[in-house]
């Protein structure tokens, strides 16, 4: 019987034995503090996280020419592959929101005094080389990074 008509050889592989609920893991992952503050604490980092990748992500924008002067909001994504239209859409409106974007009139600008791109790099590598011992901010500013450059 050659190799390739023989059986395959049956591997043990572990199964866990304890059903795995979403609770369980919380209180696992929140150690020693309180569930309520871990969360409190992810919560935050998110928050300080996102107020400094949205500028980036702005300023990047900026750089890559969309918004070097104000625009008309129905007019942005026009020099835009399709296939990002409506991510761009999106972050139009997430900046605009928190107010990295303002309405002048009938156009899109950056606020005054929006950070420039080494400037919002160097104030997003600051926080997250202060919080680099958390590994899973780490894995979070990582794969934002990736996605902010590409």
């Amino acid at each position: 019987v050659s190799r390739a008509t023989a059986p395959l050889d049956a591997m043990s592989v572990p199964r866990a034995t304890a059903r795995l609920d979403a609770a369980s893991l919380l209180v696992a992952a929140a150690g020693p503090e309180s569930v309520e503050t871990f969360l409190a604490g992810r919560m935050s980092a998110t928050e300080e996280m996102d107020s400094l990748s949205r500028p980036l992500v702005l300023a990047q924008l900026v750089a890559a020419g969309l918004f070097d002067a104000p625009v008309r909001r129905d007019l942005i994504g026009q020099r835009i592959t399709p296939s990002f239209a409506q991510w761009l859409d999106h972050t139009v409106t997430v900046l605009l929101s928190h107010g990295e974007l303002v309405r002048e009139g009938g156009f899109v600008a950056p606020r005054k005094r929006a950070p420039g791109l080494e400037q919002a790099w160097c104030a997003w590598r600051a926080w997250k080389d202060a919080r680099a011992d958390d590994p899973e901010l780490a894995a979070k500013t990582g794969l934002t990074e990736r996605m902010i450059e590409a």
